[in-house]
C-alpha cells in the first residue's frame, strides 16, 4: 500500500464551519408538536368552559404550526448542508486518494497540501516522478478546452431547464499548483518535472480538449500511471517526499 503521509481536513474543516445544523431545529419542532398534540388530548378530554377551551386550543394550534416550521427548517437546513461544495470536494478527494494508496510502499502520497500560494488536491511521488492531481467531483457534461480560461458544466434534467454552470479552468489551476511544488522544491536544489493531472469522477461525462495536461476520470487513472515510465530512484524519491515532509505545520 502507497504510505499516505497527509490527509484531507481543509474542506472538512470548512463544511463544518460553515454547516447548516439542523439538529436543535429538529428537537425543539418536535417539543412544540408534541405539546400541542398532548395539550389539544387533556383539552378535549377535560370540564373547561368553552370560551376556556378554545383560547387554550388556538394557543396550542399555533404551537403546533410553528413546531411544524421550525421542524421543516431543520430538515432545509440539513438538506443545504448535504449539497455542499465543500462536502462534494472532500468525497472526491478520497475517492481519489483511495486510489492512490493501493499503490505499492515505495509510492507517497500527500493530500490537501498548502505549498506557497497553492492548496494542491494531492501530491504524488513515486518511481514514476512527481505529480500534483487536481480533482473535481462534478457531475453533468463538462465542456473546456485548454485554452479556455473558463469551462462549462451542464447538468441534464427532463424535469428542469439545463443551466451551465461556469468554473475556472482547472487546468490552469493544476498547472499553477505544480509551478509552486516546482519552485518549492528547487529551494532545496531538486529540478524535478512536475506532472500536472486533473481527475474528475466518474459522475461527470467529459467533452474537453487538452494536449498537454490530461484531463481524466476516477476509473482511468490506474492506465495512466500504467503508461509513465520509470524517472526516479528510490533515493532521489525519498528526498523529495522529506522536503515536503518540512512545508507540513508541526501542531
Amino acid at each position: 500500500m502507497a504510505q499516505i503521509l497527509k490527509h484531507q481536513t481543509s474542506l472538512n474543516e470548512e463544511y463544518e464551519r460553515k454547516r447548516i445544523n439542523g439538529t436543535p431545529f429538529f428537537k425543539m419542532g418536535f417539543i412544540l408538536i408534541a405539546i400541542a398534540i398532548i395539550g389539544v388530548t387533556l383539552v378535549f378530554v377535560s370540564d373547561l368552559s368553552f370560551i376556556i377551551s378554545l383560547i387554550i386550543g388556538v394557543i396550542l394550534f399555533i404551537m403546533g404550526i410553528l413546531g411544524a416550521i421550525i421542524f421543516i427548517i431543520g430538515m432545509l437546513g440539513e438538506w443545504a448542508s448535504s449539497k455542499s461544495s465543500f462536502l462534494k470536494g472532500a468525497e472526491g478527494e478520497k475517492i481519489v486518494s483511495d486510489i492512490l494508496e493501493t499503490y505499492p510502499d515505495n509510492w507517497y502520497i500527500f493530500n490537501d497540501m498548502r505549498i506557497g500560494t497553492a492548496q494542491i488536491d494531492h501530491i504524488v511521488i513515486c518511481p514514476k516522478g512527481v505529480y500534483t492531481i487536481e480533482t473535481k467531483n462534478y457531475k453533468g457534461t463538462i465542456y473546456g478546452n485548454a485554452e479556455d480560461r473558463y469551462w462549462t458544466q451542464v447538468i441534464e434534467s427532463e424535469y428542469v431547464e439545463d443551466r451551465p454552470y461556469k468554473f475556472y479552468n482547472p487546468i490552469e489551476q493544476g498547472k499553477k499548483h505544480s509551478f509552486e511544488l516546482s519552485k518549492y522544491l528547487s529551494k532545496y536544489g531538486y529540478k524535478s518535472v512536475i506532472h500536472t493531472i486533473v481527475v474528475f469522477t466518474t459522475k461527470s461525462k467529459l467533452k474537453v480538449f487538452s494536449h498537454k495536461v490530461p484531463v481524466i476520470q476516477t476509473n482511468e487513472i490506474y492506465n495512466y500511471f500504467d503508461k509513465q515510465n520509470y524517472t526516479l530512484s528510490q533515493t532521489d524519491t525519498e528526498s523529495i517526499v522529506n522536503c515536503i515532509l518540512k512545508s507540513i505545520p508541526e501542531n
